[in-house]
């Protein structure tokens, strides 16, 4: 019962977003809200198959796949928001900053070592070939948005990429305590991971607004 109330949170917290984000879309046409409102429509869709599957069955899906391919797409979406932004901010040679920074440039690289031992971690128990994936995309998106804190002055960009290694720190923090912890208390990080992650999904919209209002 608890994971069912967990997942309604967010799934609460992505419908809100949802809603908001398809008004900036007709306010504003602008492609970045396109892509963070495909990011929030993709992780529900996904939120939506675990919820039918938790509530049906008492229990977690034996078949996660629908679920998986969601996520994947929706941080996919994410990738894409970011290099929108930065893009639109900063011109399109934005990734020419990079070659400045000189033997800094390589602290993001780290990213992928680290994604990929967490995946070796989570095969222990969880399928090898959605572990890979998951390390692969979490680990671009880690290693863009180090980047762009490390080496982007701009304000925007920098709450923004804060905000994406937040968001990634908690998925991870979901999955690792899911791995060590199988219990359904409260008292299980997991749940408080996922509401850290629910609270990131509202602040993308807060920290995208402001940029629209200036």
């Amino acid at each position: 019962m608890m994971d069912v109330f967990d997942t309604a949170i967010q799934i609460v917290s992505l419908l809100i977003c949802l809603a908001i984000s398809l008004w900036f879309i007709y306010k504003t046409r602008d492609k970045a809200w396109v892509l963070l409102n495909l990011f929030y429509v993709s992780y529900l869709l996904g939120d939506l198959y675990w919820q039918a599957v938790a509530f049906y069955y008492g229990d977690t899906p034996q078949i996660s796949v629908v679920s998986d391919l969601s996520w994947y797409a929706s941080y996919i979406f994410l990738i894409l928001f970011i290099f929108m932004e930065c893009e639109r901010r900063l011109g399109r040679d934005f990734q020419s900053l990079f070659d400045k920074a000189g033997f800094k440039r390589f602290i993001p690289y780290l990213a992928y070592p680290f994604a990929a031992g967490m995946a070796v971690l989570y095969m222990q128990i969880g399928k090898p070939v959605s572990n890979t994936i998951y390390a692969i995309i979490t680990g671009v998106l880690l290693y863009c948005s180090i980047r762009n804190v490390l080496f982007i002055k701009d304000r925007y960009i920098r709450n923004l990429n804060i905000l994406v290694i937040i968001n990634c720190f908690g998925e991870y923090g979901s999955w690792t305590s899911s791995f060590f912890r199988e219990d359904a208390d409260i008292s299980n990080p997991y749940y408080w991971f996922n509401a850290l992650i629910s609270l990131c999904f509202l602040i993308y919209l807060i920290i995208k607004g402001k940029e629209v209002a200036t």
